[in-house]
C-alpha cells in the first residue's frame, strides 16, 4: 500500500532537510512525498525542488499565500496513496514508522491509526515518549482531547485511509481550511464521528520542540479556535482527575492493545 506524506512549508529552511531525511531512511519503499510551499523566501523552495528532482517519489507544489491547512488539503488532492498523513517540515518520523503503519491497514478494517506520542528536541533527538492512550471514540468526537482537558492527540503520529478522508464533505473540508491552528483538532472530531482510532504500541513520529513552534507561540489562539468549535474546558481539578483516570485505564489495558496489535500483525517485532 502506498503512503502519501504531505509536508506544508513556509520558510522551513532550518529543519526541512532533516524531515526529508527521516522519510528517505524509511524501511518501507511504498511512499510518495508531496511538499506544498506557501511562498517561502528562505531557500525552502530550492530544497523542495532539488528533492523532487532527485527522488521520483517526491513532488514539489508551489502554492503562494496558501495557509497551512489549505496547503495540507491541496497536498491530499495531489496524493495517490491509499494511506494519507502529513509531516510538518520541522518534525520527524522514526525509521520504522511507515512499515508499521502500513502493516496495520493490510487486510483489516482499520481506517485510522496513531502511535505513542513522541517528542524530538532541537537537535533531532527523540527525548521523550508519552504513555499509551485508549481514547474513546465518543470523547474525541465531543472535543475532549486538548491540552486543558484530556491531552492532545498527536497529529504527527496519525495515519488514515484515503477512503476515510474521502467521506469528508466539502463543508467539512472548508471548516478545516478556515482554521489557522486547530484544523487537526477539527479533523479528528470528524473522523471520530465515522470510525475508531486504533493505537499502535510504538512511536511512529513526534513533535519537534524548538521554542519557535507556531503551536507554542500562539497557544492561546489555538485554544480560542477550539473553543469556537465547542470544545469543553472543565475546571482544572476536574480536568486533571479525568486525564489521570484515562491514563490509568490506558495503562491497565496496555497488554490488551499489544496483544491485539501482534495478533493482527503476526510478523510484528513489537
Amino acid at each position: 500500500m502506498k503512503i502519501s506524506i504531505v509536508t506544508p512549508v513556509l520558510n522551513g529552511f532550518r529543519y526541512l532537510p532533516e524531515a526529508i531525511h527521516s522519510i528517505n531512511r524509511q524501511d518501507y519503499d511504498g511512499w510518495e512525498h508531496i511538499i506544498v510551499d506557501g511562498g517561502s523566501n528562505d531557500g525552502s523552495q530550492e530544497i523542495g525542488k532539488d528533492w523532487a528532482a532527485r527522488e521520483e517519489r517526491a513532488r514539489f507544489v508551489s502554492a503562494p499565500s496558501l495557509g497551512m491547512y489549505p496547503s495540507i488539503l491541496r497536498g491530499f488532492e495531489e496524493a495517490t496513496g491509499e494511506i494519507l498523513c502529513w509531516l510538518n517540515c520541522d518534525d520527524l518520523f522514526t525509521p520504522w514508522a511507515l512499515s508499521v503503519a502500513a502493516g496495520c491497514f493490510q487486510g483489516a478494517s482499520v481506517k485510522w491509526v496513531s502511535g505513542l506520542p513522541g517528542r524530538w528536541d532541537d537537535h533531532g533527538r527523540l527525548c521523550a515518549v508519552g504513555p499509551i492512550l485508549a481514547p474513546p471514540r465518543k470523547w474525541i468526537k465531543r472535543g475532549w482531547f486538548h491540552g486543558r482537558f484530556l491531552g492532545f492527540l498527536q497529529q504527527e503520529s496519525m495515519f488514515f485511509s484515503r477512503s476515510l478522508y474521502e467521506t469528508l464533505t466539502k463543508t467539512e473540508k472548508d471548516v478545516i481550511a478556515s482554521m489557522e491552528l486547530a484544523g487537526d483538532f477539527a479533523l479528528w472530531r470528524m473522523f471520530a464521528a465515522r470510525t475508531q482510532l486504533e493505537i499502535i504500541p510504538t512511536t511512529l513520529s513526534g513533535f519537534r520542540h524548538h521554542g519557535k513552534n507556531l503551536s507554542i507561540q500562539r497557544l492561546e489562539d489555538y485554544y480560542a479556535e477550539i473553543k469556537k468549535q465547542g470544545a469543553p474546558f472543565p475546571p482544572k481539578e476536574i480536568a486533571r482527575v479525568a486525564a489521570y483516570l484515562l491514563r490509568l485505564y490506558s495503562a491497565l489495558n496496555y497488554q490488551e492493545v499489544l496483544d491485539r496489535h501482534c495478533a493482527k500483525n503476526p510478523g510484528s517485532h513489537l
